[in-house]
């Protein structure tokens, strides 16, 4: 946490010669008692106000208070006059944050001695502390003049604010045949998202088929006749719109008893490969949620390109992309087809985390170096910029989405997961979580299945053999073992 210590000189009246505790314990007769309140805000409140008071003052004192708080989440804009000083001088110095009283008059007042008012990142949600308390080596002057060194004693104080509000989502299994006599059995589990909690509720199905809010699954009672049941399930959290699924269960003819299987569509005749173009890390991990850095998307971008021409061997472009790097030479070649640029003064910054607006002009450069922006922009914080017209492409391809407030976040640091999403999409490949090989979900130590970019990621990073379902239209791939591809590859 990046702190921030302003200081407040403040006088307060005291009586008798002690040296003051700031403290939450009980009332005591012989101290003045300082606390700062705890403040909750709600989700889209950008102003906190933390009103600082006092307790059994018993006379005349003047004293240095200190406040510390985290500056990457609070901004102090203004220090407000309380009112337990009624008498002599009050000033407010913003640039110095200090608040400073200067007064003659013995005051036994309790109450507000002043209010922070701070304004609070949009973007943040949580807990953060703002501390009150004793400046060190800070000077008392009592009303019998008698001067005193004080410890730096602190008094804390709690701003809460709860995440934004986000619209649910739900994802699962969407269809299952069973045979006719088959024992009660349930689906795999469903996923659901939103802030708050969602809440699944079967909206309409056979009775037979009930939500099990426990596995986040449906129950399928035994016993249902030969046919086709549609169940839909939908997922609400009081953040509008709610999410809906539907299942399909097939009850068919003849045989024996058996277990559940999972429709598994007809294959058209082919088997293919894909290769990798993003690698995970030596120790088992992908980290799914880190960034991303600019050597790192040039080099995904170089291994998505058919064939180098052998007579193209580019000099080095950059001042900081020194020869014989693993990085070198994917950087050089792509800045000589105009795929990527680099900094005015000269420089590439291979090491820095790629920004979402940088990446997507990237891709445009390489995809859809012919297209024109145009059509609508739906992004509430992407009005002008060098990356605008790469933007609109961009969004025009359906190739991003942005978030959930309308926003698209150009200049922030993209993420792996989000990063490989958009190339599958670009590259239609797409595929399913049931469709990836069982022996493919703990490929990774930090991905897991629940993970929303779960299979994005392992279609990305995993060299596999695949078919096509047939019948659906939309490419959808179902990975089949080495094996199986060896013996039934023409």
């Amino acid at each position: 946490m990046k702190k921030k210590t302003i200081s407040i000189l403040l006088s307060l009246a005291m009586l008798i010669s002690f040296i003051p505790v700031l403290t939450t314990s009980a009332t005591k007769t012989d101290e003045a008692i300082v606390t700062v309140e705890n403040v909750t805000i709600g989700a889209g409140d950008t102003e906190v106000r933390i009103p600082v008071t006092i307790e059994d003052n018993p006379g005349i004192v003047a004293f240095i208070l200190e406040v510390i708080y985290d500056e990457d989440i609070l901004k102090l804009e203004s220090i407000e006059r309380g009112g337990v000083i009624s008498a002599g001088d009050y000033s407010t110095n913003l640039t110095t944050k200090s608040v400073r009283w200067t007064h003659s008059v013995n005051s036994t007042a309790n109450g507000v001695l002043f209010t922070l008012v701070f304004s609070v990142d949009a973007n943040w949600s949580g807990s953060t502390d703002v501390l009150v308390g004793l400046f060190e080596n800070s000077p008392i002057n009592f009303a019998n003049a008698v001067p005193a060194i004080v410890p730096v004693t602190f008094v804390e104080g709690e701003v809460s604010r709860g995440a934004p509000p986000t619209a649910p989502t739900i994802t699962g299994p969407t269809a299952m045949t069973l045979t006719a006599g088959y024992a009660a059995t349930s689906t795999g589990a469903f996923t659901v998202t939103g802030t708050p909690d969602a809440t699944v509720t079967k909206t309409s199905g056979n009775a037979a088929i009930t939500w099990n809010d426990a596995t986040q699954s449906l129950n399928i009672a035994a016993g249902l006749p030969v046919g086709t049941y549609v169940v839909e399930l939908t997922a609400s959290n009081g953040t509008l719109p709610d999410a809906t699924i539907t299942f399909t269960l097939t009850v068919q003819a003849g045989g024996t008893p058996s277990d559940p299987i999972i429709i598994i569509p007809p294959f058209v005749p082919l088997i293919d490969i894909h290769m990798p173009y993003i690698m995970g890390y030596g120790n088992g991990t992908v980290n799914p949620d880190g960034n991303i850095t600019r050597a790192e998307v040039a080099m995904i971008i170089s291994r998505l390109i058919p064939a180098w021409d052998p007579a193209m061997t580019p000099g080095n472009r950059f001042t900081d992309v020194p020869d014989g790097v693993w990085y070198s030479d994917a950087i050089n070649r792509l800045a000589e087809l105009g795929i990527i640029e680099g900094y005015n003064d000269g420089s590439f910054g291979p090491d820095d985390p790629i920004t979402r607006e940088q990446f997507v002009a990237m891709v445009c450069r390489y995809f859809a170096a012919n297209a024109s922006a145009g059509g609508d922009n739906p992004f509430s914080d992407v009005s002008a910029g060098w990356a605008y017209d790469y933007i609109l492409i961009a969004v025009g391809a359906n190739w991003i989405i942005g978030y959930n407030d309308g926003t698209f976040r150009p200049e922030a640091q993209i993420r792996r997961s989000e990063v490989v999403t958009v190339i599958n999409r670009i590259l239609d490949r797409q595929v399913k979580t049931e469709n990836i090989l069982v022996e493919y979900y703990s490929f990774y130590s930090d991905l897991d299945i629940v993970h929303w970019a779960f299979a994005d990621i392992l279609e990305a990073s995993v060299q596999h053999f695949y078919m096509i379902e047939e019948g659906g239209g939309e490419g959808i791939e179902v990975w089949v073992s080495d094996e199986f591809a060896m013996e039934n590859m023409p």
